[in-house]
């Protein structure tokens, strides 16, 4: 019950968070947890480009048009492939919550045995900050879970010169446990 009451007051936050000004239009029930559990995962997507307006701009919708998913309203099978896309998550996951997070095979990704170049500074902080945000959310993580999270945390820092949200990255592990 608290959980489905945490779920209720995320959903009303979302559009406040994102400068939306409209109450969600979810109806009361049990799809209420569906809709606050994808609204999160919408917050993730736009997390991973940076901003709500980015993510709009990466898969071609109005702004408008975006900021109705972050207040309950449903994307059509188009709109959430351009999402996915855009913030290079599966669409699966972004559907449901089901399987990783992270495409499979990402733009710019590797075959197994070559050498990936990862800046050692970027990499340390973002371990260090899924840890932080571990700790202070008192959530574990497996190993294959923070390895995934790992790579997008490191891609928010990489996209972001270096700074990056750490509230998001919370979001990303309360996501992810």
């Amino acid at each position: 019950m608290a959980e489905l009451e945490s779920q209720q007051n995320s959903i009303r936050e979302a559009p406040k968070h994102y400068g939306v000004e409209q109450e969600p239009t979810a109806v009361p029930g049990p799809e209420l947890a569906v809709d606050a559990e994808f609204i999160e995962r919408m917050r993730a997507c736009a997390d991973l480009v940076g901003s709500v307006n980015a993510l709009a701009r990466k898969s071609g919708l109005s702004q408008s048009g975006i900021r109705r998913y972050f207040t309950g309203g449903d994307p059509t099978r188009r709109v959430l492939i351009a999402i996915a896309e855009a913030a290079g998550v599966n669409v699966l996951w972004l559907v449901s919550g089901e399987g990783t997070m992270l495409r499979e095979s990402p733009a710019g990704s590797v075959a197994l045995g070559e050498t990936l170049a990862l800046a050692p500074e970027i990499l340390q902080l973002s371990l260090e900050t899924i840890e932080e945000a571990l700790l202070k959310s008192g959530r574990k993580m497996s190993p294959a879970k923070k390895a995934e999270l790992a790579m997008a945390v490191y891609e928010l820092y990489r996209r972001g010169d270096g700074r990056i949200d750490k509230s998001a990255v919370l979001r990303l592990v309360k996501l992810a446990t």
